[in-house]
């Protein structure tokens, strides 16, 4: 299963609980993208992917994860004010 760990829309959580109902599961957390993880752009979630496609009983590797940069953040630059 592949999780983002700034989903808003799919936490975390609900994946925990939804492989609890799947013999066999994998979690693989992506550390800086929200929903979309295969749109994050990260060789090691493509490497892991790959991995389960071509065997899905095989242990997926997650330990390249850990090397996944968190996401620079930037506040929006101040406009003017509405009051």
């Amino acid at each position: 299963m592949l999780a983002g760990r700034y989903d808003p829309i799919v936490p975390l959580r609900m994946s925990e609980v939804t492989a609890l109902h799947l013999s066999g599961s994998t979690i693989l957390q992506d550390p800086a993208v929200a929903h979309m993880v295969l749109a994050g752009h990260h060789a090691c979630v493509d490497r892991a992917v790959a991995q389960f496609l071509e065997d899905p009983a095989t242990e997926i590797d997650t330990s390249c994860l850990a090397a996944i940069p968190e996401p620079a953040w930037a506040l929006p630059e101040a406009g003017p004010s509405r009051h």
